[in-house]
This record gives C-alpha cells, structure tokens and sequence, in this order.
C-alpha cells in the first residue's frame, strides 16, 4: 500500500514541472533576442545620416566653383594712337566765309560785360528757329526788331564736326551758330536774297 501512493504523487510532481517549463519557453521564444534589439536601434541613426548628408566632395567642388574675390583684372594700356588720326576724328578746321540773311527777334545785353549795352541778337533764318548770336554795340544799333539784314561773316578759322561740311562747299549753319563766328558788317538785303536763298557761306578746308 505504500508503494502505490507514492506513485500517484510522483506523476503529479512531473506534470507541474513541464507545465512550469512550457510557459518559460513560450515567453522566451515571443520577445527577440536583446541583442538584436540593441543593434537595430544603433543602425538606424547612422542610415539617416549617410542619406541625408551630402558628401564632402560636393561642397568642395561648389566652393572652388566661384571666382576669388581678389583676383584682379589685367590693366589693358591704350593703344597708340595712328599717324591718320586726324582723318579718324570727327571734327574738322576750316576756313568760313560768306553771308546770311536773318530777321532781328531781340536786341540784348551779354550780361556779361554790362546789363545795359546791347552785344547780342536774337535771329532767325528763314522758316527756321531763332538761335543768339554775339554782336558789336555798333552793330546792334544798326539793326531794328522785326526788320531782316544781311549779316557778313569775315574770313575765319573755326572748328566744327565734319557732318556740318556739306559736299558743295557750303558750311552747316549749325557750325556758325556754335561757333559763335565774328560778324564785321550788316546791310539790307537785296531782291532774292532771303527766303529760301538766306545762306551763303562757304568753307575751305585748313592744309
């Protein structure tokens, strides 16, 4: 009888003790590992930054890209200037002389001299804007607002810019306008000297 009770106990022993067993394997086998665990999550900041970051050798090649800041552009000498440079610029000396028929618009001072003194006129050449013009006091009290004259221009050097040379020997009178040639005398126009034949001054080229 006392063998076949202690039977009985020994088979109970077993069965708590693979029961016992059996939940220590199930819950061992449902967590990972802890070392897999711990490399996964050492992985996973190193991935994000080798995709993020640009390679060194990128920033290298756009820092070299740009030109120094100090480097200095060649001095380039001017050229010497060729024995035909005179033929090369655009204004020309000649020789003037002739006559023009214009109407008085205004007598005036030069304010330059005086306030009083009449020195200057307003004139105009036919169907043409008015333009000022340096006379003498002489001259200007023989000249009368309103009234036409023909104006003599002495033989005189002047410089002006060769578009004002025309092919017949006739000068520009935008050339006696700036140049503020000398006017030695004035008298009343004849028959057909104004109008459309108002300019007569010719040119001759300096040698």
């Amino acid at each position: 009888m006392k063998h076949s009770t202690s039977i009985p106990a020994i088979l109970l022993s077993c069965l708590l003790l693979t029961a016992c067993a059996g939940q220590h394997s199930t819950s061992s086998a449902d967590d990972p590992p802890a070392a897999e665990t711990q490399s996964s999550v050492q992985e996973t900041p190193e991935t994000v930054s080798t995709e993020t970051a640009a390679p060194e050798t990128e920033f290298a090649a756009v820092q070299t890209d740009a030109p120094a800041a100090d480097i200095k552009q060649p001095v380039t000498e001017p050229s010497v200037l060729p024995a035909d440079a005179d033929e090369a610029s655009p204004y020309a000396t000649v020789t003037a002389e002739g006559w023009f028929t214009a109407t008085v618009r205004a007598l005036m001072p030069d304010y330059v001299s005086d306030y009083t003194t009449e020195r200057a006129a307003v004139l105009q050449l036919f169907q043409d804007v008015p333009f000022f013009m340096i006379l003498s006091p002489e001259l200007c009290e023989q000249l009368t607002v309103g009234k036409t004259y023909a104006f003599h221009i002495s033989e005189q050097e002047l410089m002006t810019e060769k578009t004002n040379l025309f092919d017949d020997g006739t000068l520009s009178p935008d050339a006696v306008i700036h140049s503020y040639v000398q006017i030695d005398s004035v008298r009343t126009p004849e028959e057909g000297e104004d109008g459309l034949e108002c300019w007569h001054v010719s040119y001759q080229p300096v040698s």
